[in-house]
């Protein structure tokens, strides 16, 4: 199988600017001379089917906001929608759909063998 390889700009979420102001606590964060609230967070890449990145889908790899698909067997052919779980500091995780791909097979070439001589095209009637 030919490797193609593909690379995918994670989208991250990022804060709704109005829910700043929402409680006393979260404004207490963007009071003027306030250090701001902690907004980092993880995240994980998910298969939706699986809610997993599991053995299957290992020619994925995700390296800083950067997804890699590089499928090197058959096996890896199909149809796949991925998911972002996001889990900010701030808040309670939280799951969005991300990215739909679908991976197939294409021959790029095909050598044929070399052409037989009219010697290795005989064979022996009941050679047993």
């Amino acid at each position: 199988m030919i490797q193609p390889l593909l690379v995918v700009g994670l989208q991250m979420a990022v804060p709704n600017e109005a829910s700043k102001s929402t409680t006393p606590a979260i404004r207490a964060c963007y009071k003027p001379g306030a250090s701001g609230c902690d907004l980092s967070y993880t995240f994980q890449v998910l298969d939706k089917a699986t809610n997993a990145l599991d053995t299957n889908l290992q020619f994925m790899t995700v390296s800083g906001n950067n997804l890699t698909i590089k499928p090197t067997v058959s096996t890896q052919i199909g149809s796949f929608t991925l998911k972002i779980r996001m889990t900010p500091v701030i808040r309670t995780a939280f799951e969005y759909d991300h990215v739909s791909l679908v991976v197939t097979c294409v021959i790029t070439r095909i050598d044929p063998p070399a052409t037989p001589t009219a010697a290795e095209l005989k064979y022996t009637v009941n050679d047993a």
